[in-house]
């Protein structure tokens, strides 16, 4: 018998934006159809995004918090220019 792990830490704080496998199916749907199909399976939440698997390839991170969506647009625009110059892989935002 397998256990699924606790999705939150203790500690995390409570989400401004409620995110589940609907949402992620309704925002698939609605701006990228081509990946709509594909299996969604919610893996953990932290502090500011919550996580999902998307098929077997894709991850998709839901900010949580308003806050985080800053965040995640900071980290877009540096991890193309970060990965240009580490010599190791650097994951790629679609």
């Amino acid at each position: 018998m397998t256990t699924k792990p606790p999705l939150l830490a203790a500690g995390t704080p409570a989400a401004e934006v409620a995110t589940d496998a609907g949402l992620v199916r309704a925002l698939l749907a609605e701006q990228h159809p081509d990946l709509a199909e594909l299996p969604v399976q919610e893996l953990a939440a932290g502090w500011d995004n919550a996580m999902f698997r998307l098929g077997d390839r894709l991850v998709m991170r839901l900010p949580r918090r308003a806050a985080a969506a800053d965040l995640i647009a900071h980290e877009q625009a540096w991890l193309p220019q970060l990965a240009a110059r580490l010599p190791l892989p650097i994951p790629a935002p679609l």
